[in-house]
Parts: structure tokens; C-alpha cells; sequence
């Protein structure tokens, strides 16, 4: 979605929040490591929500202004947080 945008402080947006995640998955992974766990991949179906609203972005941004841009389209992203 970074390459996407096209405002600066958007693609900065999305480069910090990359940023922020990377640093959460190391610290779950050191926690597993320390509770001598593994983890198991699971794909919830907030994540395959979120994944799609990716795809719906892109194409805002590819297409300013078309039907991608709804509220109902970016509902999506609420997806993820109730995964935890």
C-alpha cells in the first residue's frame, strides 16, 4: 500500500506502521523463545478481511474517487484488532 499512495505523509504512514509490526512480531517471537513454545500459523478470518481491504485501497489509490473509497469498503480494517 506504501508504493500505492501517493501523498508523503501517507507512504510515511504506512512505512512506520510496517516498521511498528516488524518490531511486534520479534517481541512475540522472543516470547515463545523464553516460554520454550511454538508458535502455530493460523490465518483468522479478520486477517482474510484485512488482506481484501488491502486490495481495495490499492485500487482507490490506482482509481481515485471510484466505489473502493466507500464506507463499508474500509469497515475491513477494523478486522485485525479482534484477532488478538
Amino acid at each position: 500500500m506504501e508504493k500505492a499512495a501517493k501523498s508523503k505523509e501517507l507512504k510515511a504512514a504506512f512505512t512506520k506502521h510496517l516498521a511498528e509490526t516488524k518490531v511486534h512480531g520479534e517481541r512475540l517471537e522472543q516470547v515463545f523463545k523464553i516460554i520454550g513454545a511454538k508458535p502455530e500459523k493460523k490465518t483468522c478470518d479478520a486477517i482474510l478481511d484485512y488482506r481484501r481491504s488491502d486490495e481495495i485501497m490499492k485500487d482507490y489509490f490506482r482509481h481515485p474517487g471510484t466505489l473502493a473509497a466507500t464506507d463499508g469498503n474500509f469497515k475491513y480494517r477494523q478486522g485485525p484488532k479482534h484477532c488478538l
